[in-house]
């Protein structure tokens, strides 16, 4: 019902809205959620992406889908902006996305960043227990940490850093942060055969 009442605020107001469907590829359990730009009748929303996520960051490769009656001039802006992507690099991954390989690889992703997932909450929850309650997530490549109420999640992710052990604090996110303390843990990296070692470094670093 939000994302309606937002369509019908952008088309009573003649505006338009920006749609970033950040990490939408990477949805481990149910349908996936239509973008906004699926449902918008009205052509009111601008369809961000990038393939960095889904790729690799060196591509440098992002792509916006805008009302067509504005395509001519955003593609007119794209030049003066200067071509920053190479043109090779949009072809392959035409190619790519054409003739279905890049579906097949999403799906290959999908399936082992859904294990390391698993993997990763399975050993916060066994070894970290008396103090981290992981937050089971069902998209994207991060996990939340929830630490006991009166933790520091700063500090917790600065000696986690001493340790070789990359995080960041829910609290740098919101300016008046009023929520418990936890750490954002990302899980696509690190494959899951070297997760139990890493949750036991976290374990023995914050579990003190």
């Amino acid at each position: 019902a939000r994302r309606l009442d937002l369509l019908k605020y952008a088309r009573e107001n003649n505006t338009y809205i920006i749609e970033d469907d950040y990490d939408s590829e990477f949805r481990y359990r149910g349908r996936p959620l239509p973008a906004l730009s699926a449902l918008d009748s009205e052509r009111r929303v601008f369809y961000v992406g990038t393939f960095s996520k889904s790729m690799f960051a060196a591509m440098r490769l992002g792509y916006i889908v805008v009302p067509p009656g504005l395509s001519e001039a955003f593609a007119q802006a794209k030049t003066l902006l200067g071509q920053s992507s190479s043109a090779v690099v949009e072809q392959a991954m035409s190619d790519f996305m054409d003739d279905g390989r890049f579906n097949e690889h999403i799906r290959k992703t999908r399936r082992i960043y859904r294990e390391r997932r698993d993997v990763l909450f399975e050993c916060l929850s066994k070894d970290c227990a008396s103090f981290i309650t992981p937050q089971p997530t069902d998209a994207g490549m991060h996990m939340l940490a929830w630490l006991s109420p009166n933790s520091d999640d700063r500090a917790a992710h600065h000696a986690l850093l001493k340790r070789g052990i990359e995080s960041l604090p829910l609290s740098v996110y919101s300016l008046t942060f009023s929520d418990p303390p936890a750490l954002v843990l990302g899980f696509s990296g690190a494959n899951e055969n070297r997760i139990p070692g890493l949750v036991r470094r976290i374990s023995q670093t914050l579990g003190k």
